[in-house]
């Protein structure tokens, strides 16, 4: 570990406590639902003072712009195979409080979209059932369960595994999902995914911070051609892989021969 990457984690752990971010961060762990829609939001706040510049300066911190970038490009996508296609159902396989999903749904006309939501954590599907109705989304269906869990034997016209590849270590279970997502596309679905492709302070970040699990943060670089490969062995023809204009986060969209 860097001393610079040592001190940073210190004064992280102990004045940092005072950002609303970096308290959220442990409290509900740097990979939770609740910290990424804080990041979303993009309002500072804090204790005193030094807990709001400490927030802001957080929230800039060039990790976050590709993960707020990363979701826009996502909902970009989204809404592109939503317009090409106008009814399909949507199976998302690590929802989480749903934010970019609502917030693409919420632009175009839903009535012709089924949604099935599926997660592991109890709170992160409650929360979500509450803006669906909020957004008057209601042909949704919540599930709990694990990317490697098929639903059931209807087939989905788009599949999204979003925020999830990043914080997974073993390339054979990214392997594994994708293969369980290729046999619940229909022939000629989408499949869109996230992956981290780049990052310039993971050492501090694994060094610092906790996942919602409370075990210390993980995560994994993969370049964009070695991910990319893994779907095509799959059946999954590459349409466009988009980064963030600083080369962290990117979404790949796949199409199912």
């Amino acid at each position: 570990m860097k001393l610079i990457d040592f001190i940073q984690s210190v004064l992280i752990k102990k004045i940092g406590r005072t950002s609303t971010a970096i308290d959220l961060s442990f409290k509900y762990g740097f990979t939770s639902g609740v910290l990424m829609d804080y990041v979303y939001q993009n309002r500072s706040s804090g204790k005193y003072f030094i807990g709001k510049l400490i927030d802001r300066i957080f929230l800039n911190n060039i990790g976050w712009q590709a993960v707020r970038e990363r979701k826009s490009n996502l909902m970009q996508c989204i809404m592109q195979i939503i317009d090409n296609k106008g009814r399909l159902n949507i199976f998302d396989m690590a929802c989480g409080p749903g934010s970019y999903l609502i917030d693409a749904l919420s632009q175009r006309n839903s009535n012709k979209i089924k949604v099935i939501c599926q997660d592991l954590n109890d709170d992160s599907l409650k929360t979500i059932k509450t803006r669906l109705d909020k957004a008057s989304i209601y042909n949704a269906k919540l599930v709990k369960g694990s990317l490697f869990d098929k639903i059931d034997s209807n087939k989905s016209d788009l599949v999204i595994v979003a925020g999830v590849y990043e914080w997974m270590i073993n390339d054979d279970d990214v392997k594994r999902s994708m293969a369980v997502v290729e046999s619940q596309l229909e022939p000629g679905g989408d499949f869109l995914f996230t992956h981290l492709s780049g990052h310039k302070q993971l050492s501090m970040v694994e060094n610092t911070f906790i996942d919602f699990n409370q075990d210390p943060v993980r995560m994994k670089i993969r370049d964009n051609r070695s991910i990319a490969m893994w779907a095509e062995e799959l059946n999954l023809i590459i349409y466009k892989q988009i980064q963030d204009e600083n080369g962290l986060h990117t979404v790949t969209w796949c199409k199912k021969k």
